[in-house]
């Protein structure tokens, strides 16, 4: 409990009215994982040692009860029961004990065997008579599935809930502690560095909260800075040298080499010396580079230019791979690039144009070249049914495969991921409902009411266009979906088969009676499959 527990002073004191309380004298702090509910009673267990509370909560102990502890080594029916009842009964006689339980919610069903009560029964009564004083911790989740359904434990409680803090909140916390952070690292934090921090974790670092992902960001970055600054490798280096020196003076004086011996003296003093000169004092300095480097080593990301010269070798690789979309994989590269430089992890690209063009092809090859990534595939042929939502997101609670995994799961580590939603025009109307509250909220809730974040996602979705005779007209491209047009960073037409291109590709494979196969081919009705068959440019 060395922190000080920054801008909980609402929470702290509501805790200490309920204590003082006569009835329902026991709080219960809910909130999410992370947002500081155990730090709040190390504040106030700091309180109450500092005597900075009133006068009836002095003299007072906060004990941490463990449930596992309990159960463990409970071999026989009634061993658990008998050590609890105990325990309880000895609180109520030192009437100066607050029991502290974190993760409350294991308490409901601790010890409950078959026909056998379980800890919250056994807590029931003294709760009741307010004989003891209880300080519980849990999350919203937990406290919805284990506590609404006891209900006679959950009104011995009163709740307090603990919302996550603002940036603005979570810079006045990183700010006080900072000092704490300095002295253990021996490193010099800018209130620059806090801003980039609490701006990079609250873009990229969804599936955690504030305070605790912005403190543990920090904590890794002044760990960071003190493996790879200049100073500590060559303090490194040059212990390294004096181990080597002393080794080898060592064996020239067994062998009786002691000239070499005196040589090698004169330069471990010399390394003493330049050790000697090095401040050990004197306190490393964070940089950008170092906070981005943390980032891209968490979320799998890449934002530098040095570090983003592989898309040009995918550029490159997937142009020798096709033929005639040489611009069209330019534009998307380069979108993808003037993203990531501008520290936009969620990219979202709109492949549009005729059936067999490439779309489908270059985006597999982006997947498969693109390293640390999770590439997901999602044909939406197969989607065609509004049911078919369920393989995406989950089934509908009280539903056959409720708890089974679905295809987002994976998307819940928040590591950048390339999904690809291939015949955007196929699926049913649920389905791109879904893509479009993706492309326009960056996230989606799944079947339990958790969230699904794609901030760190390049999306890429494929739109076929349509092509249709009609009777009496000339034969004309329909384009669909235009709503994606404003979802999207960049909607780029692959344009159809020309005359030109055809004949450039036919060219460069050597093959004879190019007029012919033009002929056969048919391109300007775009029956060209029998090009694509001669591995044209994929589908």
């Amino acid at each position: 409990m060395d922190e000080v527990v920054i801008g909980r002073d609402k929470e702290i004191n509501h805790i200490i009215e309920t204590l003082l309380r006569k009835k329902k004298n026991n709080p219960l702090l809910i909130g999410d994982a992370g947002v500081g509910k155990t730090a709040i009673v190390e504040e106030l267990v700091r309180r109450i040692i500092n005597k900075d509370v009133p006068e009836s909560l002095m003299n007072y102990k906060v004990v941490s009860l463990e449930m596992g502890s309990l159960v463990a080594g409970t071999k026989y029916r009634g061993e658990f029961e008998e050590k609890l009842t105990k325990i309880i009964k000895e609180i109520e006689e030192s009437e100066n004990i607050i029991i502290f339980i974190d993760e409350i919610h294991s308490m409901v069903n601790a010890g409950g065997a078959e026909g056998a009560i379980t800890a919250g029964d056994i807590l029931k009564p003294a709760l009741a008579r307010g004989s003891i004083k209880v300080i519980g911790a849990t999350t919203k989740e937990e406290y919805q599935k284990y506590f609404s359904s006891d209900k006679a434990l959950m009104r011995r409680f009163e709740t307090i809930e603990v919302l996550e803090p603002n940036k603005y909140e979570t810079k006045d916390i990183l700010d006080k502690i900072k000092k704490e952070y300095e002295r253990h690292h021996n490193v010099h934090i800018s209130e620059s560095v806090i801003d980039k921090i609490i701006l990079y974790t609250d873009l990229f670092i969804k599936n955690k909260k504030n305070p605790d992902k912005a403190i543990d960001f920090l904590d890794s970055v002044c760990a960071k800075v003190k493996i790879s600054n200049n100073r500590n490798i060559k303090i490194k280096n040059l212990y390294k040298e004096l181990l080597k020196i002393k080794k080898n003076k060592e064996q020239a004086l067994k062998n009786g080499n002691y000239e070499n011996a005196i040589n090698l003296y004169q330069k471990e003093s010399d390394i003493v010396k330049k050790l000697e000169n090095v401040s050990f004092n004197k306190k490393y300095s964070i940089k950008e580079k170092d906070i981005l480097e943390v980032l891209e080593d968490k979320t799998n990301l890449v934002f530098t230019k040095e570090k983003l010269k592989f898309l040009d070798k995918i550029k490159d690789d997937i142009n020798k791979e096709l033929f005639g979309v040489e611009d069209n994989t330019n534009e998307i590269i380069n979108t993808i690039k003037s993203n990531l430089l501008n520290k936009n992890g969620f990219i979202k690209i709109c492949l549009e144009g005729e059936e067999y063009l490439g779309k489908s092809t270059i985006c597999n090859l982006i997947g498969e070249k693109f390293p640390k990534c999770n590439y997901l595939k999602i044909d939406l042929n197969e989607y065609t049914s509004s049911t078919d939502i369920n393989k995406l997101i989950g089934t509908n609670p009280g539903y056959v495969g409720y708890n089974d995994k679905y295809i987002f799961s994976d998307l819940k580590n928040n590591n950048f991921s390339i999904i690809l939603f291939d015949h955007y025009n196929k699926c049913h109307n649920k389905i791109k409902d879904l893509i479009k509250e993706i492309l326009k909220s960056g996230y989606i809730t799944d079947n339990k009411g958790e969230k699904i974040y794609f901030n760190n996602s390049l999306v890429l979705i494929t739109n076929d266009l349509e092509h249709k005779n009609n009777i009496g007209f000339n034969n004309k491209n329909i384009r669909l979906n235009d709503d994606l047009n404003n979802l999207v960073d960049k909607k780029i037409i692959f344009n159809k088969l020309t005359l030109d291109t055809l004949k450039s590709f036919l060219e460069i494979k050597n093959i004879n009676n190019i007029d012919e196969i033009i002929k056969l081919c048919d391109y300007e009705n775009y029956n060209y499959k029998n090009v694509l068959n001669n591995n044209f440019i994929g589908n």
